[in-house]
């Protein structure tokens, strides 16, 4: 009999984890998806852990403490999986989170396709507050059989060999499966646990969050652990080879793939050049017999690895050292090729008889949607205000290229640098490219389109504050819009002799077409990067106060964690934002833009105010008259201010102070440029 709500069992492995253990714990206690066993064991932690576990436990039922003396990471998870009485099994490490309606998801998806194991994408999280999403992937489940998923496996592409992110049927599970006392037991297990499965299934949703140490193995790698790790890959071969005979010879073609990988790898090893002497010869003989032609799948750059190493290894070092670990080297000049090109056709474009143009720098080339939205109402604000110019998009990463522009530039054409809130030293690489940018046109007309300022108070927030004061001065006509006041006061305090004046976010410029279906439970779109400032305690209660007035929680973000590849899949992406939101009770936020994508959809939305001034600055000077938002500042506001604003929901959009402001900075910038 099918199962409809089936006992879900999140296995957590408890060591040394005390400063993110608890943002791990919200993350899973307040899933949409309720019927949760959790297993907490206590690996013998030497810190707070232990205290923690219990004081979490006592607060809520699902919660069972398990502890141990330490045993590692296997031993851990092995005595959960044995006290574990769930029909479903899930794994999430300690220092990592998930996304509020994983185990929804994951367990709709296993049921709904009858599926044997449940993959979900995820997303890496930098401890500088970087987000990077793994697999560009942005559709649909994808269904893929044993030989399939093996094959995934093998490549450790898309599914990798990471026991967390899967959703396992626990029947299907041996209790000692995983193995003790051995390094990269995720390697060494993950074929034993795909054996038994017939049917997997894909989520290309990123719902598992990954804590990337800086200082782990990969980045300080040693002989011993790359030894370990060539052990856990060949056993993993010989396991997937004798459970599907088929991919014998792919088994062989990844085996030369990541042995090459690990020989480059040994030249950056923290070890005596004898060690390291003595693991190369090692491989070498693994890959005497290696020939190029048979291994099509290390691509061009590993394939004259392979060459160097068989035939001249002192080049082969010397050729790893050059490219880096992570193949910045090769990226990077791969990367240069392609702005050349790009700027050979813009130059092209530039010396044809086009209309004057309208010049948009720095625009942006990642995966915040606010960012990507903000452009979108910039070129409409060019379409309806100055539809006889041609807009040319200049982007981030062509920025660093556009020396050639002063001088093909005429006086008719409009110079402007991207909206947002990336000026100062909160996301200092934008700031550092923009600044490149605008230096090119120092002695011309530029305006910057409403923005946000914000520059540290420490000596290094002076430092970068004092050059941006030195490039603006020297300006012969600098206009910039600004979206919040406190931004405003901020240049004409510190920026004295630049021309500064308030205007919407051009966010506002968009109109989303979106139908209204019947709405339904509350969407929570909280920070997770470098301007989170709600405290993990106060994310605890507000979670815990929706969940006593909405039955179902989703969980969004403004941000996809990737670059999207065009502007079709931008405004897909944004659709897709904006659908989500329509059919939502309510949306709560600490976002500008997840409270504007909320007006826009006509959707009641309650905003925690953040540190940052922008989001009331901006909420009170163009929004305000619209009561389906509201602004709080403590959570003890919440209950009262989700009544208000659900009262409201049918309330028309109220965007006359925004328009009007756009007209007015259309006719400022009409006027710096003298067009009729």
């Amino acid at each position: 009999m099918q199962l409809t709500q089936p006992m879900v069992s999140i296995i957590v492995p408890v060591y040394k984890v005390e400063r993110y253990l608890e943002q791990c714990l919200v993350s899973i206690v307040h899933q949409s998806y309720r019927n949760l066993e959790i297993l907490l064991v206590d690996d013998g932690s030497p810190d707070n852990c232990p205290q923690l576990c219990d004081m979490w436990a006592q607060r809520d039922a699902r919660i069972h403490v398990i502890h141990k003396k330490n045993g590692g990471l296997s031993d851990a998870r092995n005595a959960g999986l044995c006290q574990a009485h769930g029909d479903l099994v899930a794994f999430v490490d300690s220092d990592d989170w998930i996304a509020l309606d994983m185990i929804e998801k994951m367990t709709d998806a296993m049921l709904r396709n009858q599926a044997d194991m449940v993959i979900c994408q995820y997303v890496v999280a930098y401890e500088d507050g970087r987000f990077e999403k793994r697999a560009p992937e942005n559709g649909p489940v994808e269904v893929l059989n044993r030989q399939q998923a093996l094959s995934e496996l093998l490549i450790d592409g898309r599914l990798t060999n990471h026991v967390w992110r899967k959703l396992y049927w626990r029947n299907k599970m041996p209790k000692d499966v995983f193995p003790k006392g051995r390094n990269f037991e995720d390697i060494y297990v993950m074929p034993e646990l795909f054996a038994p499965c017939k049917k997997f299934v894909y989520i290309t949703d990123p719902l598992y969050f990954y804590r990337c140490n800086e200082n782990g193995i990969v980045q300080s790698a040693k002989i011993k652990d790359l030894r370990d790790c060539l052990a856990a890959q060949e056993h993993s071969g010989e396991v997937i080879a004798d459970i599907c005979p088929s991919l014998a010879q792919q088994v062989e073609m990844c085996s030369v793939w990541k042995t090459v990988g690990l020989w480059m790898d040994s030249v950056f090893a923290l070890d005596s050049a004898q060690e390291k002497c003595s693991f190369q010869e090692q491989l070498n003989e693994k890959l005497k017999h290696a020939k190029l032609q048979d291994v099509k799948i290390l691509g061009k750059r590993k394939q004259l690895a392979l060459l160097f190493i068989q035939h001249f290894p002192a080049l082969a070092r010397g050729y790893s050292k050059v490219l880096g670990k992570d193949d910045s080297f090769l990226s990077d000049f791969k990367k240069l090729l392609r702005l050349v090109r790009h700027n050979l056709r813009l130059k092209k474009e530039f010396k044809r008889e086009i209309p004057p143009k309208f010049v948009v720098l720095c625009t942006p080339t990642y995966g915040n949607l606010g960012d990507q939205a903000l452009l979108k109402g910039e070129q409409r604000f060019i379409e309806k205000y100055f539809p006889d110019y041609k807009s040319i998009l200049i982007s981030l990463d062509d920025s660093r290229c556009v020396k050639w522009l002063k001088n093909v530039i005429s006086s008719n054409d409009i110079i402007a640098l991207q909206a947002g809130g990336n000026i100062g030293t909160l996301y200092l690489g934008i700031h550092n490219a923009q600044e490149s940018a605008m230096q090119v046109f120092a002695h011309k007309k530029l305006m910057i389109f409403p923005q946000t300022f914000y520059y540290s108070t420490d000596t290094e927030g002076r430092k970068v504050l004092e050059k941006t004061r030195t490039l603006y001065d020297a300006f012969e006509t600098l206009k910039v819009f600004v979206r919040d006041p406190a931004s405003e006061r901020f240049v004409r305090e510190n920026l004295p002799n630049t021309d500064v004046t308030l205007m919407p976010d051009m966010v506002l410029m968009n109109r989303p077409q979106v139908s209204h279906r019947k709405r339904k439970g509350v969407l929570v779109c909280l920070r997770g990067d470098a301007e989170a400032t709600l405290p993990i305690a106060e994310r605890d209660r507000l979670l815990t106060m929706v969940e006593t007035r909405f039955s179902k929680i989703r969980q969004i973000d403004t941000h996809v964690y990737y670059t999207p590849k065009d502007d079709t899949e931008v405004q897909t992406l944004l659709n897709q934002n904006w659908t989500q939101m329509a059919e939502s009770e309510l949306v709560i936020t600490d976002r500008l833009h997840g409270m504007i994508f909320a007006l826009l959809t006509g959707t009641p939305c309650v905003t925690v105010l953040s540190k940052s001034p922008k989001v009331e600055g901006v909420y009170n000077e163009w929004l305000k008259g619209n009561k389906m938002i509201k602004i709080i500042h403590s959570l003890d506001d919440f209950p009262q201010a989700v009544e208000e604003v659900l009262s409201h929901h049918d309330e028309p959009l109220n965007l006359e102070k925004a328009d009007a402001g756009f007209d007015e900075m259309a006719q400022e910038i009409k006027k710096m440029w003298k067009v009729n």
